[in-house]
């Protein structure tokens, strides 16, 4: 039902396999007599398979921690190398959002493009009729990724909200909604991976939103899941540019 994605997702934390695409964050909830923590770990993959990297805030160009009541931007504070623990800022849904630097990647033909265009579920969605190839004979794409995760403390506050970056996902009671800047975005595809907390085959949907930006989705328990959207757009130039935007939630 779905194709792998070709394209390569370049982050400053380091060269990655050409395999690469998506980015998330998994941030278990922790207690210890101090108060309750998480160790934050990002991911580059696929299908919630993928390399791990120490998280540094610094690398990122928005790194921002969240609870119900206080919002902390975690590039401006002051942190001793190697040190990844996050401090929750008492009960509740807590939010870990990160923004990467923009990026390049070069498709050596018009083929292999199209091929990242189907798999990401865009096919017919975007017009691939400009010719994209440029003079050096490589189709160009810029992108920038985003991606947030929700930890969920001890507490009856366990709503989501919008955390300040431009592409976002926001969980409702009914589903999950889709930002860009003030706005939804509408009858956009968007991938869904679940895999079982104690292990497992990965489940895999490919959902789209609604006319309000809402994506439903039938969730299954006791899982860890992946919800990415590829937003796509070809420019001037006849280069391309993806924004890729992804929520990491645990179900009960």
């Amino acid at each position: 039902m779905y194709n792998l994605v070709s394209a390569i997702l370049w982050l400053c934390i380091g060269a990655l396999p050409v395999t690469a695409h998506e980015m998330w964050i998994e941030a278990p909830a922790m207690t210890s007599p101090e108060g309750h923590y998480t160790t934050p770990v990002v991911f580059i993959g696929e299908e919630l398979e993928g390399k791990r990297y120490v998280f540094d805030p610094v690398k990122f160009e928005q790194a921002i921690w969240a609870g119900p009541e206080t919002t902390s931007d975690l590039r401006l504070n002051t942190r001793s190398q190697g040190d990844v623990r996050l401090d929750a800022f008492g009960d509740g849904l807590h939010i870990l959002a990160l923004q990467s630097y923009p990026g390049k990647h070069l498709y050596p033909t018009e083929s292999a493009f199209l091929k990242f265009v189907r798999s990401v579920g865009l096919e017919g969605r975007v017009n691939t009729a400009q010719p994209s190839v440029t003079e050096d004979g490589y189709v160009h794409e810029s992108y920038q990724r985003y991606a947030k995760t929700l930890v969920g403390f001890d507490g009856k506050n366990q709503s989501d909200k919008r955390i300040g970056l431009e592409k976002e996902w926001v969980r409702e009671q009914v589903g999950f909604r889709l930002y860009s800047g003030r706005k939804t975005v509408e009858n956009q595809p968007a991938w869904l991976y679940c895999r079982p907390s104690d292990g497992g085959e990965v489940k895999t949907a490919l959902l789209e939103t609604d006319d309000t930006g809402l994506v439903h989705a039938e969730l299954p328990a006791q899982s860890q899941c992946l919800l990415n959207a590829v937003m796509l757009r070809q420019q001037a130039d006849g280069s391309w540019f993806s924004e890729w935007v992804s929520t990491f939630f645990d179900t009960k």
